[in-house]
């Protein structure tokens, strides 16, 4: 549909209202339009002399008046979005986050667009392990992904935002609670939580490099995807992390 022509049967269309309403003879129809020369000539100047043949609208050119205006003002919006897109204002943005992320840069990003970018249909994920998080990113279900080193490959462009120390989390009731700081080496024979091994996981080989260095052989505890599980899991007894 040329939108030109639109643009100019909804002057045309104007008008003829506004003859109807004062009494002007009303010519033979022709099609949506009654006119001697119906608006078609695909011009895009919805300019007309005051001289211009006389319309009046039938049912069918009432019906495209209301369409019409619909239909233009859907595609100046529609442009509007797209020029905000372009421009990096507008459109869906997803960003995923690793577990302690969650808690910490998530929310400060989240409050950081919404101001700056109000436009922006903003989706997060949280809790999430590194290797899921690379996944989706080489998916392309994600556009940016706050993970842990170290990145596999080159596959991905990526900045480094800062170093995080390991902490240990100990259930209450642990007899060197006040002991400032505990060596890892204090934890030996002890039950660990944490992620998944492998792959599955870049927290896993984190802590399990941490523990060698010291020398130390953690027992094997439960091991889940969630930080807050695995503190929640401490907190209750059932191992360390």
């Amino acid at each position: 549909m040329d939108l030109a022509a639109l643009r100019t049967f909804l002057v045309v269309a104007r008008r003829a209202s506004l003859r109807t309403g004062s009494g002007a003879a009303q010519p033979r129809s022709t099609g949506g339009l009654t006119a001697d020369q119906a608006p078609g000539e695909r011009s895009a100047d919805t300019r007309l002399p005051p001289d211009h043949p006389y319309v009046e609208l039938t049912d069918a050119g009432r019906h495209l008046q209301m369409r019409a205006r619909t239909i233009l003002m859907d595609v100046e919006r529609t442009e509007t979005e797209v020029q905000q897109i372009r421009r990096g204002r507008a459109g869906r943005i997803a960003i995923g986050f690793v577990g302690t992320a969650t808690y910490d840069v998530m929310p400060r990003v989240s409050r950081r667009l919404r101001a700056d970018l109000p436009d922006i249909d903003l989706e997060l994920h949280g809790e999430q392990l590194s290797p899921t998080l690379l996944k989706m990113l080489g998916d392309r279900r994600i556009d940016l992904a706050v993970v842990r080193d170290p990145l596999p490959g080159n596959d991905f462009d990526a900045v480094h935002l800062r170093t995080e120390p390991l902490i240990a989390a100990l259930p209450a009731d642990y007899v060197g609670r006040n002991q400032d700081p505990v060596a890892l080496k204090d934890l030996a024979g002890q039950t660990f939580v944490t992620h998944p091994s492998g792959y599955r996981s870049a927290m896993f080989n984190a802590v399990m490099e941490a523990c060698r260095r010291a020398g130390l052989h953690p027992a094997r505890g439960d091991r889940m995807r969630e930080t807050s599980t695995l503190v929640a899991f401490v907190a209750a007894g059932l191992g360390w992390r």
